[in-house]
């Protein structure tokens, strides 16, 4: 990984002029679901939700069914969470997305899950960060409902606020966490609109804040992206927070300076199977655009693999490129441990 974006951060977290930005991938290693797997998870709870009554389904068999559905059915997930959104109220949305998020965790066996929730190295290096008393995050930004930072802030005895709507303000010393997407704390298992704020999941929710310049969210990360240092935790290409936060970027005429974690990607493993499978494909397209009187050129390229290992050079180099208009710079890495390490080297 960067040495100088390393130094970078460093600095930055020395003055205390450093900013986190959390997706899902910081919760992933406690067992909470992604935006997939609880939008999936949430359409199976509503749906059997009489016949669920009293059988609570295993979470594993309910994110696997929900996948095997929405792969069998090309559903998208915006229109499964309008599906929900139509057929209940704001309580009832609300306690099934308490519900699909929290459920791997056993109310009965586990009084405190927090206390017995799997080993997240990841959550602990980026509290050991807010831990030091000689140094404080300027703030940290989550796209996360849950309250696992919160909870891990307070068994080290962190001072901290979380803003999750205009009522609420940073008190003075404190590390302010804001949730511009919402917050859902485990121990409200009630949730309302006016506990958790704005919920903000489907597509018209981001496209209504986005469409609003004046939303408290959109002003809090436009202060943050401008000032002091950014580090994206847990985001990917694929995360529509990630996609939001870049084009805010983009429209800020000043200088930035945020950094991202990104895997990089390699080239699979190619076997023969793998090529025969591509030829086949290959003559059965073309074969289709024949019968439709298609004139085409067609060849039999016998190794696929050289072209398929081209093609991930050039990506990369692609990749970075636009990273670089995009004013992110990206800290490439191959193995998610690597991301805990990295953190942890901050603090040194």
């Amino acid at each position: 990984m960067s040495e100088d974006a390393l130094n970078d951060l460093k600095t930055a977290y020395k003055s205390g002029s450093l900013n986190l930005y959390l997706g899902a991938g910081v919760s992933a290693a406690s067992g909470l679901p992604n935006w997939k797997q609880l939008v999936v998870s949430m359409y199976f709870r509503f749906m059997n939700i009489e016949h669920w009554h009293s059988i609570k389904p295993f979470p594993n068999y309910l994110y696997a069914m929900g996948e095997w559905y929405l792969n069998k059915t090309g559903e998208s997930l915006d229109i499964i969470i309008r599906k929900l959104k139509t057929h209940l109220s704001d309580e009832e949305f609300l306690k099934i997305l308490y519900e699909c998020l929290y459920n791997q965790f056993d109310e009965v066996a586990v009084r405190n899950p927090f206390d017995n929730a799997l080993a997240n190295d990841l959550l602990n290096e980026i509290t050991a960060l807010a831990a030091q008393p000689d140094r404080k995050l300027n703030s940290v930004i989550t796209y996360n409902f849950d309250d696992l930072l919160e909870q891990s802030f307070q068994s080290k005895q962190i001072d901290y606020t979380s803003v999750f709507d205009l009522g609420t303000l940073p008190q003075n010393g404190s590390v302010p966490i804001y949730h511009p997407h919402g917050f859902m704390p485990f121990e409200n298992p009630s949730p309302t609109v006016q506990s958790t704020g704005n919920i903000i999941l489907s597509e018209d929710d981001y496209n209504s804040i986005a469409s609003n310049s004046h939303y408290w969210a959109n002003l809090i990360q436009t202060s943050m992206l401008t000032q002091g240092t950014g580090l994206m935790i847990g985001l990917s290409f694929s995360d529509r927070n990630l996609r939001r936060l870049i084009d805010l970027i983009a429209n800020i005429p000043l200088n930035t300076n945020n950094y991202i974690f990104l895997k990089k990607n390699s080239m699979p493993e190619f076997t023969e199977e793998d090529s025969r499978q591509i030829k086949q494909k290959a003559e059965a397209i073309l074969d289709k655009m024949r019968r439709a009187a298609v004139k085409v050129d067609s060849a039999v390229y016998e190794n696929c693999q050289t072209i398929l290992t081209e093609l991930f050079r050039m990506d990369e180099q692609i990749t970075q490129r636009v990273f670089d208009e995009m004013r992110l710079q990206p800290i490439w890495f191959t193995e998610y441990p690597e991301i805990t390490e990295f953190v942890r080297k901050i603090q040194e």
